[in-house]
């Protein structure tokens, strides 16, 4: 007959007790993000920063990634290679000026600007993919597929929220700004 050992089962009691703890507090967060009416609000915009190895990290020797997703009604999180993401809110005009750019954007032009040098990711970079929510649907860009302007009314605006929650977050890592090329 076999027997536990007191540490493990000691250890094992600790992990089951730290992961119901998760999943207790993960339902807290969307509850505060719901709106009035009880339900949550939609995505406007998320960034996916893919690629490159993270040696320094929680994600020691995987590909890095980072996330920034912000709603419609203005939250937004960003998740680098950190357990927690960083938590916000979009000051109302900012947030109703890069609604307006993302609306007005001409999807078809911006993606008709093909990628001019080799993907990022091929050689330990990020590719950055971005996807808006418009009246028409989900638009989708890849900077390994598609030159990115940032003089470009819609990426001018990204820089201005990329920037934001670079200032704002303050959870060590390093908020997505990424500093238009020369």
């Amino acid at each position: 007959m076999t027997t536990r050992s007191e540490p493990s089962f000691t250890l094992g009691i600790a992990v089951l007790v730290s992961l119901c703890s998760v999943w207790v507090t993960a339902p807290t967060l969307r509850q505060d993000a719901a709106r009035k009416d009880g339900t949550l609000p939609y995505t406007l915009y998320t960034l996916e920063l893919a690629g490159g190895l993270c040696p320094d990290s929680t994600l020691r020797g995987h590909e890095c990634l980072g996330v920034l997703e912000v709603k419609g009604d203005g939250t937004y999180s960003w998740r680098g290679d950190v357990a927690n993401p960083h938590l916000g809110r979009l000051d109302p005009h900012l947030l109703e000026t890069f609604k307006d750019a993302i609306e007005s954007a001409d999807y078809e032009r911006i993606r008709s600007r093909p990628a001019r040098s080799e993907c990022p990711r091929n050689y330990d970079g990020s590719e950055a993919r971005y996807r808006f929510r418009t009246p028409n649907g989900e638009q989708q860009i890849s900077s390994c597929k598609t030159e990115i302007d940032w003089n470009e009314p819609l990426f001018a605006a990204v820089a201005i929220i990329q920037k934001h929650v670079g200032k704002q977050s303050s959870t060590g890592t390093k908020g997505p700004t990424r500093p238009p090329p020369n």
